[in-house]
């Protein structure tokens, strides 16, 4: 691999006659070994134009395999019309975490000052919205380096302490069903030593907690994990200690939530101890909840480092990525966590009645309606004049009603149509008697989704 000050000279001096005999293959060129598996790499696109603007400087997150020459896009029709005219040569230059490797570019970009290169095809130095998800992914991986490495402290806190310091959820559920009682029965039979029993990758079975320093402020600290390991101690006279590492608030303080979510998933990731693994289900929810939050798609190279980092294989990987994307498509418009109400069933539809019932006085009509329809073909049209052809409703001078969402694109395109809908509604009994009929309409909106339920 090459060092950044190596990059900053080769790019100094890079000229197409000084590189276009190495070793390539139909024009690309490997400066650094790539190995089988990587993240992402940093490449050079030089054309053989003759021309003042002939570079192009980026980074991937697709194979270097041939194919990939850049994403120009200012000056993309003169870029491409270069590549065909013009022989060229893409360089690799370095490769690894995706993490790195975009602020690698962000940094070489600013060494050359792109934008303003007039050598460069590059219309901007770089990050901005390619750098959205990265700087919660650079903590993450800046702390568990930190902790590989050995640099946080690690200290003896009581039990009792840690106990008290508010956890993080980072489960779909608290408490796994039975992994207490299992840990229990470990600390209790080999009188807490279970705990401090070396691992194939030498660290102890339980390394320490994590505690995010000052979380919610000075000196109000949040745990991450180890909801299991500290309620089991509680039944074991033999521990009243655990490790612990108090992770400071330069670290974390550019976590979301869902790499604070990573973290602990990363401490529950899959091996052969007595524990709960994160199982497909959670890891696919984390990385789906990534791909919303940072407006990416499932294929995004961060998620499946994220897998990676969680010990799941290739073949895993491979069967859990068309999951996200059936639930990325599905959540389009139901939240993570949440469930679409069904107001065509018997709980829903008391729920309709329950609504006009509650809303329904001497002065008052309501109703409940549907928003689904199609362009000026709305459903609910027969029954608003249904309503309206009975005296005993039209002569309440304030109607209520209320909209309900039966399918996915009623729910989704009622925001665009809505307005226009309720002003058709006022149009229609605007030539009412005014001094015996004058009606006020009021609208309000049911949900379409309710949370889900936490199961213990």
């Amino acid at each position: 691999m090459m060092t950044e000050n190596e990059i900053q000279e080769f790019l100094s001096n890079v000229t197409f006659d000084k590189v276009k005999d190495l070793n390539h293959h139909d024009g690309f060129i490997d400066l650094v070994n790539l190995p089988e598996v990587y993240e992402a790499y940093l490449y050079l696109t030089i054309i053989d134009s003759k021309k003042e603007m002939n570079k192009y400087l980026g980074w991937s997150g697709k194979d270097f395999d041939g194919t990939y020459v850049g994403s120009v896009v200012k000056h993309r029709e003169q870029f491409l019309k270069d590549l065909r005219h013009f022989g060229s040569r893409v360089i690799c230059l370095n490769y690894g975490e995706a993490s790195i490797i975009t602020k690698m570019e962000k940094n070489m970009l600013d060494f050359l000052d792109a934008r303003d290169n007039p050598e460069y095809f590059n219309a901007t130095n770089g990050g901005s919205s390619k750098m959205k998800g990265f700087k919660s992914i650079a903590a993450l991986d800046n702390i568990l380096l930190k902790y590989e490495n050995e640099e946080y402290d690690i200290v003896l806190e009581l039990v009792d302490t840690l106990e008290q310091i508010k956890p993080f959820q980072v489960r779909e559920v608290m408490e796994i069903k039975g992994l207490c009682t299992d840990i229990s029965f470990k600390l209790n039979d080999t009188k807490g030593k279970w705990l401090d029993e070396i691992l194939l990758n030498g660290k102890s079975r339980h390394p320490a907690v994590f505690v995010l320093e000052d979380f919610f402020g000075k000196g109000i600290h949040c745990r991450i994990g180890s909801y299991h390991t500290i309620k089991s101690s509680k039944t074991c006279p033999f521990v009243d200690e655990l490790r612990t590492i108090y992770i400071p608030k330069e670290d974390w303080k550019d976590l979301d939530d869902t790499e604070i979510k990573d973290l602990g998933l990363w401490d529950n990731r899959k091996t052969d101890d007595v524990k709960s693994d994160i199982p497909a289900s959670e890891a696919v929810s984390n990385c789906v909840e990534f791909c919303q939050n940072n407006k990416v798609p499932h294929t995004d190279e961060r998620i499946k480092a994220k897998l990676r980092r969680w010990n799941f294989g290739s073949h895993e990987i491979s069967k859990l990525i068309p999951k996200m994307r059936m639930k990325l498509q599905l959540n389009r418009v139901i939240p993570i966590g949440h469930q679409k109400i069904d107001y065509k069933s018997i709980a829903g539809l008391k729920i309709l009645e329950d609504k006009r019932n509650e809303e329904e006085d001497e002065y008052t009509h309501c109703l409940t309606l549907d928003t689904t329809h199609f362009a000026n073909n709305w459903s609910e049209w027969g029954n608003l004049v249904d309503d309206l052809t009975i005296d005993e409703n039209t002569k309440k001078p304030n109607w209520k009603i209320w909209w309900y969402s039966t399918n996915d694109t009623g729910h989704e395109k009622w925001s665009s149509r809505q307005n226009a809908i309720e002003g058709r509604i006022k149009n229609l009994v605007k030539n009412f008697d005014q001094k015996t009929r004058k009606i006020s309409f009021y609208f309000d909106n049911f949900s379409y989704t309710k949370k889900n339920k936490i199961k213990k």
